[in-house]
């Protein structure tokens, strides 16, 4: 099932937007959860239709799109279920001024693991359901970008293809 045969019954009101988060994933390979300042990650599924600010009068519009990436505070919105095929996956109800940052559709691609809206991050980036292969060759990727040493990466294989040597004196 792809995001964009996601389609819920209920859609949200006034300046109101509805977002799947994405997994905890990271370009490294160690993923730190004790990542408490950073923005969260997550795809724009609905809209509401705008409204009238009930603190002002004024007419608000939804500035954010179906598909946009966006990043958002830690406690912004609300956490709620929406019932998926693949049983019920976690979102988010939020107003639209709370988004911090947002990246066009079609500018990013997602790793969705086994079709399952809960196992979905950036692609590029790791998470615990990622293969172990998967692993390994982000591992060479990561050392060659930050290094750009193709020797340490040769010589990487070789101590993993080698195994553990018994030193003897």
């Amino acid at each position: 099932m792809k995001l964009s045969e996601l389609n819920l019954i209920e859609k949200p009101r006034f300046d109101r937007i509805v977002v799947l988060p994405l997994l905890k994933a990271s370009t490294n390979l160690i993923i730190d959860m004790e990542e408490g300042r950073l923005p969260e990650r997550g795809i724009v599924v609905a809209l509401g239709p705008g409204g009238t600010a009930p603190e002002t009068g004024r007419t608000v519009e939804v500035v954010a799109r179906v598909g946009e990436l966006v990043r958002y505070g830690k406690y912004a919105g609300q956490d709620f279920e929406v019932d998926t095929p693949n049983g019920p996956v976690k979102a988010i109800i939020m107003r639209d001024c709370e988004v911090l940052l947002a990246q066009e559709p079609g500018t990013y691609e997602l790793e969705i693991h086994d079709g399952d809206f809960r196992k979905m991050h950036l692609k590029g980036h790791v998470c615990e359901h990622c293969p172990k292969a998967d692993l390994s060759a982000e591992r060479e990727r990561l050392l060659a970008e930050r290094q750009g040493d193709d020797a340490l990466i040769e010589q990487e294989r070789a101590h993993v293809a080698a195994g553990p040597q018994l030193v003897t004196e």
